[in-house]
């Protein structure tokens, strides 16, 4: 299975110690979109549901409670921050953020999914390489680390949902920026091997159901054979 896009356009800085989920792409239709969850595109606004790789401080498709698909900033700022929004949170603990004073009132009435086709990890593998590039290891043959890189996708739903709370900030220049960030949990059983988190993931009726009510329920991970990977 290979990915739709051209995964090659990733740059090496998300290859080690990459924040979860920090990189994820988006290829769809809005026929294909409306069939998963109805919406509404905001009146002046030409969305890019088939823009591929997205990455921290990108600007993104969301479709907030009221049904209305629009740009956001992906980076959680807090009305009252002061300081650059490019500095901001692009993933926000499930677990805690209904209490969590920076993210209460957005868990009540700001909450968002953003459409996903698949999102990316890394593992490691030793490979065999020439004898002057590599380091010998137990096999006594000449080795090095290269990451492997995969697409995570929730099986039988394209597109699927990643939750998210949204807020309002005002830069330093004075211009209102819509900024948003993603709702992670603990790993499942398939996820684990790639991170100790991962984002929370919907289908359709499920992203519904947490744009109407913000059932805590929603954000816990999904069963093991849910999720499927492929290398990118």
């Amino acid at each position: 299975m290979r990915s739709p896009i051209d995964t090659t356009l990733l740059g090496s800085e998300h290859l080690k110690g990459n924040a979860m989920c920090s990189v994820y792409y988006a290829n769809m239709t809005a026929e294909k979109l409306q069939r998963e969850l109805p919406f509404e595109i905001l009146e002046g606004y030409t969305p890019r549901l088939d823009r591929g790789i997205i990455r921290p401080t990108d600007w993104v498709d969301a479709i907030c409670q009221q049904h209305v698909l629009q740009p956001m900033r992906w980076g959680f700022s807090p009305s009252w921050s002061q300081e650059d929004w490019k500095a901001k949170l692009i993933n926000i603990r499930a677990e805690t953020a209904a209490e969590k004073p920076m993210f209460k009132a957005a868990f009540r009435g700001r909450r968002a999914v953003l459409p996903v086709s698949g999102y990316f990890e890394w593992t490691e593998e030793l490979v065999e390489v020439p004898s002057e590039q590599g380091t010998l290891f137990d096999s006594g043959r000449p080795t090095k680390v290269q990451p492997k890189k995969h697409v995570l996708v929730l099986r039988g739903h394209d597109p699927f949902f990643f939750p998210a709370l949204f807020e309002d900030y005002l830069d330093p220049n004075g211009s209102e920026i819509r900024t948003v960030g993603l709702l992670t949990c603990e790993p499942n059983g398939f996820t684990r091997k790639f991170h100790t988190r991962m984002p929370v993931v919907l289908n359709g009726l499920q992203a519904l159901d947490w744009l109407s009510s913000g059932h805590p329920q929603l954000l816990s991970p999904p069963p093991f054979a849910a999720m499927d990977a492929f290398r990118a």
